[in-house]
């Protein structure tokens, strides 16, 4: 049985397919990042959502700067179009 390799696109290492989970829509079937990288991946997902839910009043003081960042951008994009 022929062994392959696939580098995965977070950390770069080349892995056999078998450290990689399926995905049909990926070369090879498998995903583009290897398990170990999706898994700190989720664990970094799971970090962001602790600390949102333990920090509600700076999260949305940062979403609302954001937001209003973005519409200036948006006003700005539409002012150099007309």
């Amino acid at each position: 049985m022929d062994i392959f390799f696939k580098k995965c696109c977070s950390c770069k290492e080349t892995r056999t397919l078998d450290m990689f989970h399926n995905s049909k829509n990926g070369k090879y079937g498998k995903h583009h990042c290897c398990k170990i990288c999706r898994k700190n991946e989720n664990s970094r997902k799971e970090y962001c959502k602790k600390w949102a839910s333990e920090n509600k009043e700076l999260k949305s003081k940062i979403d609302r700067e954001y937001r209003i960042k973005i519409k200036l951008e948006i006003i700005e994009k539409q002012k150099k179009l007309n």
